[in-house]
């Protein structure tokens, strides 16, 4: 732990590194852990795209979304491993996404997980949105037109022979309703 704690404190010097303005509690519930991210540096190095890159400390709303997203990705393979199902294929952001044709112009649809999953004989393939009630009814009738577009475009129904459901992951009725 130390050593990983100078190297991480060699790469911030460094300038590879930037620590996150926030601070987590440590093992014994300080407040010595730090969370880190690339530095512009760090990105120049790694993509030679010639852009710029802001690193900007995610909002708490996006944290939970994540980790919404990686907690269903958990269950699912603790249920894989405890043989109650099979995971055959899992793609998060942004391999999970899917660029189309539609009115006209390129389109990306982008769910947040793509899962094919075995099920005794069936083999279940779904697009999942995970909603914790932060957007509004707006802008979930407009993914639910994307949705509706890109299966007009049949672009996955020929690569694929199927289009899969679409999982809504909502917090409560009221909003599953609406």
């Amino acid at each position: 732990r130390r050593a990983v704690r100078r190297s991480l404190s060699r790469l911030v010097q460094l300038g590879l590194l930037v620590r996150l303005d926030r601070r987590i509690g440590g093992v014994r519930g300080g407040s010595a852990g730090f969370i880190y991210g690339p530095s512009q540096v760090a990105w120049r190095l790694v993509r030679d795209d010639g852009k710029r890159h802001r690193y900007s400390e995610p909002t708490a709303t996006f944290v939970h979304h994540t980790l919404a997203i990686t907690q269903l990705v958990v269950d699912l393979i603790d249920r894989h491993h405890a043989k109650q199902l099979e995971v055959v294929r899992l793609e998060p952001e942004p391999r999970c996404w899917r660029r189309y044709v539609g009115h006209g112009a390129a389109e990306v649809l982008r769910p947040d997980l793509f899962v094919v999953l075995g099920v005794g004989d069936l083999e279940l393939h779904w697009f999942v949105e995970i909603d914790l009630g932060t957007e509004t009814l707006a802008r979930r009738l407009v993914k639910c037109q994307q949705y509706e577009a890109y299966y007009q475009s049949g672009e996955e129904q020929t690569r694929f022979d199927i289009f899969p459901r679409v999982l809504w992951a909502m917090p409560d009725e009221s909003l599953a309703a609406a």
